[in-house]
């Protein structure tokens, strides 16, 4: 078992440097940290943070979250919403029901299969969560998410020297799916709520800033790699307020233009030659590309090229019932 740290890492004091206090409603947290009154400078950047996050642009983006590896055959979002307010989540397709707080290290499973433990950490839950809340306003959902969230963040400290491989919550993969996505939606949906207390958006943001600096330092390459700098990238055009968000946002977008020759052969076919492996390329590149459009980001032309060579590989592959052939990656 891993040493297990409690998290956030970053305290307080090295929090508020990573943030740009020049941003309006900012300015006076550097004299609030120099006479410890934390109260006061976790207040101030909680109220900018609040006041600047613009759901009405992140929340036009339509993407739906669904698959059979966390839910039930058949499952409603209205009826995965109901099963996770009870503790039942699904990883791998293998549910199991937690009665108290979720242990985010255990592994269930009979052959103790690692990736259980590794994808429960993707956090798909909290994406249904925002969704169900968003329809209907009811405040357990938003409850639940945060004792899901507060459990989490607590068990689960950033390493500090980690491979990017290593780690049951800290997979690099896992962190790059959490900031390009559910994370993202759960964020612009509950942060209004009485349940997202200050408190618990200090601690997001600080996770959100570990998130940053895991991807940018500790980050893979092949289909990981484009996971990754999908994350890294969200970050940093969705969290401003760090000071290193800017030269994020510029490593994320070269390595993502640099692995278009890297990773997409000249017909447009991603080189594992996987079917799989080749829509994680086009949908990570896609839900960039939105999260851009919608806060008026631009993107490099190099992403639409690669991206309508990867859709028309799916076309000519596409058997006469709309299905793709399952590649596996050649052995």
């Amino acid at each position: 078992m891993e040493q297990q740290i409690i998290g956030p890492r970053l305290s307080d004091a090295d929090f508020f440097q990573k943030v740009d206090v020049a941003r309006p409603g900012l300015a006076g947290i550097p004299a609030a940290v120099a006479r410890g009154d934390f109260a006061t400078a976790r207040c101030l950047f909680a109220a900018e943070a609040r006041r600047t996050l613009q759901p009405q642009r992140f929340l036009r983006i339509e993407r739906e979250f669904r698959g059979h590896h966390f839910m039930h055959e058949g499952e409603t979002a209205e009826q995965a919403a109901e099963r996770i307010l009870r503790g039942e989540l699904i990883s791998c397709s293998t549910p199991f029901t937690f009665t108290g707080e979720v242990d985010w290290f255990i592994n269930p499973t009979f052959n103790k299969y690692k990736e259980w433990t590794w994808q429960l950490s993707r956090h798909s839950e909290w994406a249904i969560l925002a969704e169900r809340y968003r329809a209907t306003g009811d405040e357990r959902f938003a409850a639940a998410f945060v004792r899901f969230f507060t459990s989490w963040v607590r068990q689960a400290g950033v390493p500090e020297n980690a491979w990017g491989g290593d780690t049951l919550c800290w997979r690099t993969i896992e962190a790059g799916i959490r900031m390009g996505g559910d994370w993202q939606w759960a964020l612009h949906s509950f942060y209004r709520s009485p349940h997202f207390t200050d408190d618990v958006l200090i601690d997001w943001y600080k996770s959100v800033w570990e998130h940053g600096w895991r991807l940018r330092n500790f980050h893979r390459t092949g289909n990981w790699l484009i996971m990754e700098m999908n994350g890294l990238a969200q970050v940093a055009i969705l969290y401003p307020q760090f000071t290193d968000a800017p030269t994020w946002k510029a490593y994320a977008f070269d390595k993502l233009v640099a692995e278009l020759d890297a990773q997409i052969y000249p017909d447009g076919f991603q080189v594992e030659l996987s079917t799989g492996y080749h829509q994680v390329d086009i949908n990570n590149y896609q839900w960039l590309t939105d999260v851009c459009n919608a806060y008026d980001v631009a993107t490099p032309a190099a992403f639409r090229t690669a991206m309508e060579k990867m859709h028309a590989v799916n076309v000519l592959m596409m058997m006469p019932d709309g299905r793709l052939p399952v590649c596996c990656t050649p052995l």
